[in-house]
């Protein structure tokens, strides 16, 4: 469910120290790397620009250098023992194309091919990266919701081709190495990027700061989100892999779309969780997804009924009476429009929608899409 006072300031000190590029590098560095670049198959080179850069402080740069360096030699282990060290401050926050090619750096890749949905073809393929031995450390680190501690954190990059680095989007904090971690980092990766492609919504924001999955052993069963951070809780209670997936979906949706809520007398106010589990299900399953742990095709059987039954409760004109009693039947019908949206006139329609939506109710979606018509 969403959180009514959304964490504000976590992570903000991170953020800063993260947001440096090559744009900012002093003028103290010029020298170096004009000699990289007539020279970039000089080892000694990029060895002397990633000391230089470390040493201030850019980690995403001394990283790109020593990455170069191993790339074109493996065995350099005074290049490993240094970029190891540089990676204890802190996982860059944007990585090299160069990466995949260094054996000893653990990252896994995938490609999430998508299908065109909206008429206009804005869905293309995302190409994403993780690390691979969810063993990154930075110090224990307190979830902002309820102050937990977790020891671990494994990252997730969405591969950006216009700067042509892999770009951190989300963060998994844990406490243990378990098969989960690694299932529900792939999900988040994929959901960004399928949401993404498919609405242009991106909830990392104007600084792109990562989303934050808190993967927890306390709690009781279920999920959560706040802001940019998503929780799943008691992750030793056993769920079908759909389950897993329906509730990542679901949170994601109340972090992803533009809220609308008003539904006070269900369980849940806010609609947008229940038609980010609905949409965000079937564009995943639309996806090439043979890499993902948790079976899409499970769950999008689950959906694909739900959303007919909600589409055939909506048809004809649209009827505001429908939408005042804030019930459960009201929700339904709000998710049958909207979903109807998105079938006839594709993904990207039913985002503006949404965001025309001032007050964040159905009515005003209902008068948004009276207006539009």
């Amino acid at each position: 469910m969403r959180h009514l006072l959304l964490p504000i300031i976590a992570g903000l000190a991170l953020l800063l120290s993260a947001s440096r590029c090559h744009a900012q590098v002093g003028a103290e560095f010029t020298s170096l790397e004009q000699q990289v670049a007539a020279h970039p198959d000089d080892l000694e080179a990029h060895r002397r620009l990633a000391q230089a850069y470390g040493a201030s402080g850019f980690v995403e740069e001394a990283s790109e250098q020593y990455l170069a360096l191993l790339s074109r030699e493996a065995d350099d282990s005074d290049a490993k023992s240094a970029l190891a060290a540089l990676l204890k401050t802190r996982m860059p926050s944007w990585l090299p194309a160069t990466v995949t090619q260094v054996r000893s750096f653990p990252v896994e890749t995938a490609k999430l091919t998508l299908s065109a949905l909206a008429p206009s073809g804005a869905a293309t393929d995302r190409e994403l990266l993780w690390t691979a031995s969810c063993d990154a450390h930075e110090g224990e680190r307190a979830d902002p919701l309820h102050h937990w501690s977790f020891s671990r954190i494994a990252y997730g990059y969405v591969w950006d081709p216009k700067a042509r680095r892999w770009q951190m989007r989300v963060r998994a904090h844990h406490t243990e190495a378990a098969g989960i971690v690694q299932a529900s980092l792939k999900t988040m990766l994929a959901l960004y990027a399928v949401v993404q492609a498919n609405t242009g919504l991106d909830p990392t924001g104007s600084w792109k700061t990562p989303l934050d999955l808190w993967l927890a052993e306390k709690g009781n069963p279920g999920a959560h989100s706040a802001g940019r951070s998503l929780y799943l809780y008691s992750l030793h209670t056993p769920r079908a892999p759909e389950e897993w997936l329906r509730e990542l979906a679901h949170e994601y949706g109340h972090t992803a779309l533009p809220g609308l809520g008003g539904f006070t007398k269900t369980e849940d106010p806010w609609a947008d969780g229940e038609l980010g589990e609905l949409l965000f299900v079937r564009w995943l399953a639309a996806a090439n997804l043979d890499w993902l742990p948790w079976s899409v095709k499970a769950a999008e059987d689950i959906a694909h009924p739900r959303r007919e039954r909600l589409i055939a409760g909506a048809v004809g004109d649209p009827d505001p009476a429908r939408l005042r009693a804030g019930d459960k039947k009201a929700r339904d019908y709000f998710l049958g429009l909207a979903l109807r949206v998105e079938a006839t006139d594709g993904p990207r329609r039913l985002t503006e929608l949404l965001t025309r939506c001032p007050r964040g109710t159905a009515p005003q979606f209902l008068a948004a899409l009276q207006r539009s018509r």
